[in-house]
């Protein structure tokens, strides 16, 4: 799995978006995820940071990264980010189908490393109705980045995941 290159103590690292707004996480999450898809190495900060103003979100990339973060990030027409994209790039397709009483956490664990690889998934299953399937589906353009995602992550197993946990100070 291609885990960005993440340092905790990095104090190397430039604030390159910042937000407010009631939006902000969702915001923040997203610009993090335009970033890692074109292979920046962002971090997002929420307030319980040190530096990082009350109420508000950063994202913030190695000092290497700056111009090319903020010349990606400058990219983004928001004008246009409300229209629909009329190509089948972003049609979902599922790439796992999971079944049995772990269906659901299975789910959810593939979603967290594909939110990792700023990839975003959609689950869909019934939580109450166990016995059916829960699939996970990604934009038709984001498949081959998904698949390849999980295929490293497997491959690393569980240890590689404790690792990165730690190295974030995230709980696994």
């Amino acid at each position: 799995m291609r885990y960005p290159q993440i340092m905790a103590m990095d104090t190397d690292l430039v604030t390159v978006y910042r937000s407010a707004d009631n939006d902000a996480e969702q915001d923040a999450n997203a610009v993090r995820n335009l970033l890692v898809r074109n292979g920046l190495n962002p971090q997002v900060f929420d307030d319980k940071s040190p530096g990082v103003v009350e109420g508000s979100w950063e994202v913030r990339v190695p000092g290497s990264e700056t111009q090319e973060a903020e010349a990606l990030i400058a990219g983004v027409d928001v004008e246009d980010a409300g229209k629909v994209d009329p190509s089948h790039d972003l049609d979902m397709v599922t790439i796992e189908e999971l079944q049995g009483a772990t269906g659901e956490m299975e789910a959810l664990g593939i979603q967290s490393i594909l939110d990792a690889n700023g990839i975003s998934a959609l689950i869909l299953g019934s939580s109450t109705l166990p016995n059916l399937s829960f699939t996970v589906q990604v934009a038709r353009e984001d498949v081959e980045r998904a698949q390849t995602a999980l295929e490293e992550a497997r491959a690393a197993g569980p240890a590689a995941a404790a690792e990165a946990a730690m190295e974030t100070d995230r709980p696994v």
